[in-house]
């Protein structure tokens, strides 16, 4: 269900029932909960750090400062510079599982920047390191099952980017059982979520329930954010407005609670998405109205490129909204200026969402 502008592969359908930005708020919440450096040692005691020497203690520092700075960097959607600093942590880890890690977030941001084959190679190489070690029998440092579980976890993402949906829901699947086998909780929810991502509609629909499910017991409230976003996105695929609107009312609540200024107003913006597609112009007005306000402030106090990518999105949607009603002037002057801002924020390199937006445009410019 990950269908954004910017991700390159699987887009769906903007002028009609896909929600097509919704996906930001899954992306923003997984980047805001999901594991982090491989090895914190802010998590080690003290007695630990006595017996470690100095130079290793500094170097694990290191490591994982500049891992969250690329976390960080990816969360913002800043990919090349998510990318560099998790190449940066290659050189900085202080045994092979932690550069392995590494190399598989490398991986990683070559899918986000729709860089397939270069994602391909990175991985399969690192893969390649996993077995040749098992085969040989040996432990190798730091390939913990945190650490397996992250490569798994990449690995299936870009066969997923690949086209292969069938493949990567299978090896969703298995790593679910991995992880709930090792008890990596939170890495077993994101698996279920890609399940729900990769799978046919049932699957979409029974795996996101079951990552609900999990995250409730584990009180993953970043991750229920995201979930319960998927799950709308699904009923909204499927033609379900009623369920989806159910859905993203409490992904909204989640957000709000987890999330920051961006994420509030992109489930804002949902909600108002969602009343238009049933239909319930009045109501879609009001949160598609506060979802630009917010946008607009966020703009102006961050110059933000994502709040500006928003006010685009949502003055398109109040355009959609007004056409709804009948009002085809009104509703080409605010299209006409909603396009302005669409080139001014870089959105024209999503061809097929540009191609629908001007299709109605030039309709409405016909008369």
């Amino acid at each position: 269900m990950i269908r954004t502008p910017w991700s390159g592969t699987e887009r769906g359908r903007f002028c009609g029932r896909a929600a097509v930005p919704l996906a930001a708020l899954t992306f923003l919440a997984a980047c805001a909960t999901g594991p982090g450096a491989p090895r914190d040692p802010g998590a080690t005691n003290n007695a630990a750090q006595a017996e470690t020497p100095m130079a290793e203690q500094q170097s694990e520092t290191a490591y994982t400062a500049e891992w969250d700075r690329a976390r960080g960097a990816m969360q913002q959607r800043d990919y090349a510079a998510a990318r560099d600093g998790f190449a940066r942590c290659v050189d900085l880890a202080g045994d092979p599982g932690a550069a392995l890690a590494a190399r598989s977030m490398v991986a990683r941001m070559d899918t986000l920047l729709g860089e397939l084959e270069r994602a391909r190679r990175r991985i399969d190489a690192v893969e390649a390191e996993v077995f040749a070690a098992d085969a040989a029998g040996g432990a190798l440092p730091g390939l913990t099952p945190e650490v397996r579980a992250r490569i798994r976890g990449v690995a299936a993402i870009v066969t997923r980017e690949e086209g292969d949906r069938a493949a990567a829901t299978e090896a969703f699947i298995a790593l679910y059982d991995y992880c709930m086998e090792h008890e990596l909780h939170a890495q077993a929810i994101d698996a279920a979520h890609h399940v729900a991502i990769a799978g046919d509609l049932d699957q979409q629909l029974a795996w996101a329930k079951r990552g609900i499910e999990a995250a409730e017991r584990g009180d993953e409230r970043g991750w229920l954010a995201a979930l319960w976003n998927n799950l709308g996105v699904t009923y909204e695929d499927a033609g379900r407005f009623d369920e989806a609107l159910a859905a993203y009312t409490q992904a909204r609540a989640y957000h709000y609670e987890t999330g920051g200024p961006l994420q509030k107003l992109i489930a804002d913006w949902a909600l108002g998405h969602t009343h238009r597609l049933r239909g319930d112009l009045d109501q879609a007005r009001i949160w598609l109205q506060a979802a630009l306000d917010a946008a607009d402030a966020l703009r102006a106090e961050t110059g933000s490129d994502a709040a500006l990518e928003w006010i685009a999105y949502a003055r398109h949607e109040l355009g959609l909204v007004t056409l709804a009603a009948g009002d085809r002037s009104g509703a080409r002057a605010e299209l006409e200026a909603a396009r302005e801002i669409w080139a001014q924020a870089g959105l024209e390199s999503w061809g097929e969402g540009t191609a629908e937006f001007d299709a109605v445009l030039a309709e409405l410019r016909e008369g």
